[in-house]
C-alpha cells in the first residue's frame, strides 16, 4: 500500500486513475473498463457507469466515494477503506475521515461496484 502514497496528481493522472489503481492494488478489482469515461473523458465508453455501480446510502468497505462541488460535471472520487477516504488531490495522497475529505464539496455519494 505504501507505493500508493507515492502517486502524484498530474495532467494525465488524476483522482479517478488513482481510484482504479487503489481498488486494483487493495482489492484485486480492475475497474479500468467501467471507469473509462472518467479516465479518458474524450473517448466514448461503451459502458455506462450507472449500470456498473450501485448507489448506496452510506459507505461500505470498499466503495467509491464521489464528491460533487459547484461544477457537477467534474466530480472527485476516492476509495472508502479502513473507515476513511483514500484519495489523490493536487497536494498528494491522503487517507482522511469522510468529514475532512468532504470539506469544500456540496454533496457526497457512495457507490458499490458489481
Amino acid at each position: 500500500m505504501i507505493e500508493l502514497f507515492k502517486k502524484r496528481y498530474t495532467h494525465d493522472y488524476k483522482c479517478s486513475h488513482f481510484f482504479v489503481d487503489a481498488a486494483n492494488k487493495l482489492h484485486g478489482k480492475d475497474l479500468s473498463k467501467i471507469m473509462e469515461g472518467f479516465l479518458y473523458p474524450k473517448k466514448k465508453s461503451n459502458q455506462n457507469i450507472r449500470h456498473d455501480f450501485k448507489l448506496i446510502d452510506k459507505p461500505e468497505e470498499p466503495c467509491m466515494v464521489m464528491f460533487h462541488g459547484k461544477q457537477p460535471a467534474d466530480p472527485h472520487v476516492g476509495l472508502y477503506i479502513d473507515g476513511g477516504v483514500l484519495h489523490l488531490t493536487a497536494l498528494g495522497v491522503f487517507h482522511q475521515s469522510l468529514e475532512v475529505a468532504s470539506i469544500g464539496f456540496q454533496s457526497v455519494r457512495f457507490y458499490k461496484w458489481n
